[in-house]
């Protein structure tokens, strides 16, 4: 997903526009909770940020 870019529910498809909450992990990795209006998934993400020197990277995990 690229910054900007609609998070999609991965149960129904809709656009998510933000997340229910976001939580610090620590100084590199933040993970948001998404619930869908439309049919009440929720899941979870977690956006890892790099060191310097390092690409980004991003991971999901279904199922909150």
């Amino acid at each position: 997903m690229t910054a900007g870019a609609p998070h999609h529910c991965p149960n129904c498809r809709v656009a998510l526009i933000a997340a229910r909450i976001s939580r610090y992990v620590n100084e590199r990795c933040v993970s948001r909770l998404w619930c869908c209006e439309a049919c009440g998934h929720e899941h979870e993400t977690s956006a890892v940020f790099p060191q310097k020197g390092e690409a980004c990277s991003g991971e999901n995990h279904v199922g909150f």
